[in-house]
């Protein structure tokens, strides 16, 4: 998945500590795999829809983290009304691979 074209796009690569860290919080990998399920970019509202359960204030703030990580870029479009997406980074779509990969596995392991 390219690396989406922003400001916000450049930030280290989260080392591997960091990053197990980061998705062991609550409803993280259910986000990821929710952008990555969209095509690697989506709006809020979708993701809230994809996520059944998580409220607006956790999935604000579980975006806000992903962003800060490098893993999703938040792209505002200057519309009326304002138009914001959420696209995964390169690194971000390299984990939602990964997170997918784990849930075939498990898909598997559990229809035996």
């Amino acid at each position: 998945m390219a690396a989406a074209s922003s400001e916000n796009s450049i930030r280290p690569a989260v080392s591997g500590d960091d990053l197990i860290h980061v998705l062991s919080a609550r409803w993280m990998m259910l986000v990821v795999l929710a952008l990555h399920t969209a095509g690697g970019r989506t709006r809020f509202g979708t993701l809230l829809r994809a996520v059944p359960g998580i409220s607006n204030r956790v999935l604000s703030g579980r975006l806000a983290c992903l962003e800060e990580h490098g893993l999703v870029v938040r792209d505002v479009s200057p519309t009326r009304p304002v138009s914001i997406t959420y696209t995964l980074t390169e690194q971000g779509g390299q984990v939602a691979d990964a997170l997918t990969h784990l849930r075939r596995i498990s898909c598997a392991r559990s229809q035996h």
